[in-house]
């Protein structure tokens, strides 16, 4: 569901679907971004199975985590879509510009993981805090990897089309 979700993400960024149905991109973006939130903390309820204290504890701290989460969450996404926008055209400075930022961004993500491990570990315990560490990650890199299985290659379709002609 959190894939699909995300896929449809980009392809309304990607396609104008947003503006056909008379929503702004934004809007859309963010009932996405409330569906894969919802999908997401139950996924997450099921898996860490925490009660009492420690789960009040535990979604205080998840809450936090994850309003910074959505947030460079929504830069990557702003990303691609610069991306997608230059695609055709991609400059040796464009491609640079998003290189850049993507490493800054990925830099980022890593910092908050572990900034977000080390606050849980001290609410919640190692172990604990090491469970919601690894199913984050898990999430995280199935993401990317589907984001990564979308994407055309720099100059993919360049040679697609003189394959075909």
């Amino acid at each position: 569901m959190k894939i699909i979700l995300l896929f449809a993400a980009i392809l309304m960024a990607t396609t104008g679907f947003a503006q056909k149905k008379g929503q702004t991109l934004d809007q859309d973006i963010q009932a996405i971004e409330q569906e894969y939130a919802q999908t997401k903390k139950q996924m997450l309820s099921d898996f860490m199975q925490l009660s009492g204290d420690k789960a009040t504890t535990f979604w205080a701290v998840y809450d936090e985590y994850e309003a910074e989460r959505t947030g460079l969450a929504r830069k990557k996404f702003d990303l691609i879509i610069d991306y997608a926008a230059n695609y055709q055209a991609l400059s040796a400075e464009k491609a640079d510009e998003l290189v850049n930022a993507t490493f800054d961004t990925n830099m980022d993500y890593e910092k908050m993981n572990q900034k977000y491990y080390n606050k849980m570990k001290k609410e919640i315990g190692a172990l604990d805090a090491a469970r919601f560490t690894q199913f984050e990650t898990y999430l995280q890199s199935l993401v990317q990897g589907q984001i990564q299985d979308e994407l055309p290659f720099i100059g993919e379709i360049e040679k697609s089309k003189k394959k075909n002609k």
